[in-house]
């Protein structure tokens, strides 16, 4: 069965854990920034970002400014005019792959503008002084020179983003163009460089607001914290590495907490009504092992009151055994976090939480600890905060007894979760409220990849409410639960507003389970609007799920059984239970259980035998089960697949076949049956039921010689007999019914007392498909018909066809000698001459109605 833990506990221990869990927060839309890898094949698109500083301005004016990575190199030169001009000169040197055979390497360079920009750019391609050469497979390097002018109605503000691409194409046999997305930002400000043995730190101290300041790699780590409280942009080149010291300060403090303190290796922090901006670029960030003692913390980034960007990052190596994490934003923050990975951290990832705080968290990789003394979370977004939670790889969160989110939306609203992958861990995306703060409401969860979790998509209201939210289009595959509602008795999920469609649920050991306390969580709706593609979902006990082979389930008790039987005759199952059987073979069974419905949740693929189904219960429902090799029976009753001997029963969707009535045991005028109704009683009508979308074939009676007939019984698809009132027969196939003496596709009948028979009442028999009905003696093969009174038998819209010339010798039968059969609108298509009507008295009582000229469309069963 999977995964077993159980949830509630799993839930008390994740409080416990969450009380510290005040993570993460906030998503704003400010200017995403690329640095280029210029080391690039042709076939390669890569975006990046210029970054103008008027430092480094000229004589003629123009601003230069050199990408990260510069094995290879690129810059661009920048001069805005008093008329609003902006001259660019870009200059670019690229190592292109010459993969094929000889050709042309010019290459055309074409830049398209934003709207309101107008380009007229001139081009040079220069490779070593020579222009247009040809190139023998291997590499060649090229740089490319552009120079002109970009105008736009007004010059550009510090700050602003602009937005180009670059197509670079290879002449001659050259493959398709490639295209290199380009980012222009104009911002004020210096940049300086810190090179092997300097500090960073120094540097940052004497940088004026809004520097740029450039960390090159070198051979040992720069081991230090960091403090930044100012416009800044801190790059690094070659992926250099800060490392915790070995005794670092702990004693840092933030706003957001009055009882903490903390111990980052980069610490940004502006002031409440000054919110600085940074950005932090292409660094690993080792956190040397380091765990903090009591409640207090350690963290790779910390950063509070900042408008920024922290991307292109590595955080490693932090203590497993207390609350470490790797990027946090706080209080009035409005963050891009991107493009990162963290990976050994003890308590959080990435988090960012507090009123007024957003985040894009976006392309990251997490990478969950082997063990952690907490329960480690992958992002999290809470307490008032809001944002955007994109296209993340988070695996390996997890955690032996607490429950720990690789996504969690921690009492906050309005978060989009968006396109993300989570596998390998105990959580999934979880949206909760654990200390009564605001409802966490209003959150989008689309498009996401949750795969081998504990709990797929989780909604818990622990510790205050949880509102409507929406959850679309996720695949949620091979989880312990794949959506899953909890609340405490005190607090509620509001479901009433959700929308939770169009999701993918596969092979979940639950696909939904309802933990509500007032089981609020609309399953039926659910499993119309959403997607079970391997046709085992059921509601069982609240909870929609793979029903397993041999296996039988109590829907509203949620206990299991081996037996359809056991599972009836338990002391817990009650009036209007619904009993689910997995695939498998049973024992039939006596549905003896007023209002039970028995359903196989993989139609016909229940198989029941060996013994007769009988339904001796009002108001039961039969639906989906094949029913076969019903053995010889040696007791006065007819054989028969189904029995029905109460009042408010449907037998729905079955298939009956493989009934071998063999007489030479003791059978004598015993008739097989595919489905019988049958009541004997005169003192107790049975009313109400439906016969419907059912296929009987291969009920086969071999009969019984006596002293008087070489005939004893005979075959009956559809039997209703008795003292019976009100049964519909409808959108059932009979087919392939013989006997050596009588054989009828669907019959109504009467029943001993002789001197006062019990007959059926009110019998509607309406679009069925009657074909190959053999009688192998002097009687007959007959569609439908009548031995009982015709004035309570309808037959309507109906099919009976014929295979051969011995097959089916009439279609309708009616063996009152005093009233007559009602019949209409029905199709026979018969072999050669064979009689319609089968009058042997010559009465003349049937009324036969409009023949069809066309089979009747949907007459038979839709499966």
């Amino acid at each position: 069965m999977g995964k077993k833990r159980n949830k509630r506990s799993g839930l008390k221990n994740f409080v416990v854990y969450a009380v510290a869990a005040i993570l993460i927060a906030g998503v704003t839309l400010g200017a995403t920034w690329w640095l280029a890898d210029v080391d690039v094949p042709i076939s390669y698109e890569q975006p990046f970002s210029i970054q103008m500083s008027e430092s480094e301005t000229d004589d003629y004016g123009f601003q230069t400014v050199r990408f990260k990575d510069t094995v290879e190199w690129a810059e661009a030169d920048f001069e805005e005019n008093t008329d609003g001009t902006q001259y660019l000169h870009y200059h670019q040197h690229v190592r292109i792959t010459n993969p094929e055979g000889t050709r042309n390497v010019a290459i055309d360079v074409d830049i398209e503008e934003p709207t309101g920009w107008n380009e007229n750019m001139g081009f040079t391609i220069l490779d070593e002084g020579q222009y247009d050469p040809p190139v023998e497979p291997g590499d060649v390097d090229v740089t490319v020179d552009e120079w002109g002018s970009i105008t736009h109605s007004e010059a550009v503000p510090a700050g602003e983003t602009v937005d180009f691409t670059v197509v670079y194409t290879l002449g001659g046999d050259a493959p398709e163009p490639n295209t290199y997305d380009v980012r222009w930002t104009f911002q004020e400000g210096e940049s300086t460089t810190v090179e092997e043995g300097e500090s960073i730190q120094e540097a940052i101290n004497d940088a004026s607001p809004g520097t740029t300041i450039f960390v090159e790699a070198e051979n040992n780590p720069y081991e230090e914290q960091l403090t930044i409280d100012k416009d800044l942009s801190l790059i690094g080149i070659g992926d250099p590495i800060i490392r915790m010291p070995d005794d670092p300060d702990e004693s840092i403090e933030i706003d957001y907490f009055d009882d903490r303190t903390w111990a980052p290796v980069i610490f940004v922090q502006g002031e409440p009504d000054n919110t600085i901006d940074v950005m932090i670029d292409g660094f690993q960030i080792d956190g040397n092992g380091h765990d903090i003692v009591g409640d207090d913390r350690t963290a790779g980034v910390l950063m509070e009151y900042v408008e920024g960007t922290v991307q292109n990052m590595d955080l490693y190596n932090f203590g497993l055994d207390t609350e470490t994490f790797g990027i946090l934003g706080y209080t009035e923050c409005d963050l891009i976090i991107q493009n990162n990975h963290v990976i050994e951290f003890g308590r959080g990832a990435i988090g960012v939480s507090g009123e007024n705080a957003e985040a894009q968290v976006i392309d990251n990789v997490v990478e969950g600890p082997d063990e952690s003394g907490w329960g480690p979370n992958g992002v999290q977004i809470g307490y008032g905060a809001t944002g955007i939670v994109r296209n993340n790889e988070i695996s390996n969160i997890g955690h032996p007894n607490a429950a720990p989110s690789p996504i969690g939306i921690v009492e906050s609203s309005g978060v989009l979760i968006d396109e993300n992958t989570i596998t390998d861990s105990d959580g999934g995306i979880d949206i909760m409220n654990f200390f009564g703060g605001d409802a966490s409401t209003n959150n989008i969860v689309r498009n996401n990849n949750v795969i081998n979790t504990e709990d797929g998509i989780g909604l818990y209201a622990i510790g205050g409410d949880v509102g409507a939210n929406t959850i679309i289009d996720n695949e949620i595959e091979g989880n312990g639960r794949g959506l899953d509602f909890y609340e405490d008795d005190a607090y509620d999920i509001d479901t009433s507003g959700s929308e939770i469609e169009g999701n993918t649920f596969l092979d979940n050991d639950f696909h939904v389970d309802d933990w509500t306390t007032d089981e609020k969580v609309d399953l039926e709706t659910i499993l119309e609007q959403n997607n079970f593609p391997d046709e085992k979902a059921a509601v069982i006990g609240n909870t929609i799920r793979d029903v397993e082979e041999n296996t039988v389930y109590n829907q509203d008790t949620g206990e299991e059984f081996d037996k359809v039987q056991a599972a009836i005759d338990h002391e817990d199952t009650e009036t209007d239970h619904t009993i689910l059987v997995g695939p498998g073979t049973y024992n039939g069974f006596d549905a003896n259980v007023e209002g039970l419905e028995i359903v196989a949740v993989e139609p016909r693929e229940s198989v029941l035998t060996n013994e007769i189904v009988t339904i001796s219960a009002q108001g039961v429902t039969l639906d989906g089960f094949l029913v076969e090799d019903i053995p010889t029976f040696e007791t006065a009753q007819d054989a028969a697949g189904i029995l029905v001997t109460a009042s408010e029963v449907a037998v729905r969707n079955n298939h009956v076949r493989n009934l071998d009535a063999d007489s030479e045991v003791n059978e004598n005028w015993m008739a097989a049956n595919g489905i019988q109704v049958f009541n004997n009683d005169e003192e107790n009508e049975i009313t109400d039921i439906t016969i419907e979308n059912n296929l009987v074939e291969e009920i086969y009676s071999y009969g019984y010689d006596t002293d008087d007939y070489d005939y004893g019984a005979g075959s009956a698809g559809i039997k209703i007999q008795g003292n019976v009132r009100n049964v519909q027969v409808q959108n059932n196939e009979v087919r392939d019914i013989w006997s050596e003496g009588w054989s009828w596709g669907i019959t109504v009948t009467d029943t001993v007392p002789e001197d006062d028979p019990l007959e059926p009442n009110e019998v509607t028999i309406t679009m069925n498909s009657v074909k190959e009905l053999f009688a192998d003696s002097y009687l007959y093969g007959i569609a439908f018909g009548s031995e009982a009174d015709a004035s309570e038998v309808t037959i309507y819209e109906n099919n009976a066809w014929t295979a051969s010339d011995d097959d089916m010798d009439y279609g309708v039968e009616n063996k009152d000698n005093v009233n007559d059969l009602e019949v209409g609108d029905n199709f026979w298509n018969t072999q050669d001459d064979t009689e319609i009507i089968y009058d042997p008295k010559g009465l003349d009582n049937v009324n036969l109605g409009d023949l069809l000229d066309d089979p009747v469309d949907g007459a038979g069963i839709d499966w």
